[in-house]
């Protein structure tokens, strides 16, 4: 089985800050909120280029070890919000966050095996990297199932095992 998955694009986050270019200091706290938030994974911390930002840049979550997790950062002037004058996207580069990945085998596994699916739980957080081999769990009316699972060049290919 295949499953077709935007890999590059799994989190995205925004907030608003203060009205002069935040510091870096202020970036990595909020993105480390954010990206607990978007992921359920409090990483242990983030670094982001010195100084004042703002357009387009790249930091680093360190989310445990071998999870370093590239986030692309756009911080751009904006009109209002909770903290008027900066606007603070991210996105994940090289994960696969587990929320979206549990929904999506959700959704496949339930038509393919003809039974109702109650939850799918997967790891936290993984590295988006050709042969990371993880293990889901399926919960049905019918028992729980093994969903083992790997990440190709091209996406995720998985299968469900008694």
């Amino acid at each position: 089985m295949r499953l077709t998955i935007a890999l590059a694009c799994l989190a995205v986050a925004a907030c608003t800050m203060g009205s002069s270019p935040p510091k870096s200091e202020e970036v990595e706290k909020k993105l480390a909120e954010m990206f607990e938030e978007s992921s359920g994974v409090k990483p242990e911390r983030v670094d982001c280029p010195d100084g004042e930002l703002k357009g387009k840049f790249q930091c680093t979550a360190f989310a445990g070890p071998g999870l370093d997790i590239t986030l692309d950062v756009d911080i751009a002037k904006s009109e209002g919000g909770m903290f008027s004058g900066w606007d603070l996207k991210f996105e994940t580069v090289n994960a696969i966050v587990g929320k979206t990945l549990s929904e999506t085998i959700k959704k496949e596994l339930a038509p393919k095996l003809g039974v109702a699916v109650d939850s799918v739980t997967c790891p936290p957080l993984l590295k988006q990297e050709a042969g990371v081999k993880f293990t889901c769990t399926a919960k049905t009316a019918q028992g729980d199932l093994t969903v083992q699972a790997e990440v190709t060049a091209t996406g995720l290919s998985w299968k469900a095992v008694p």
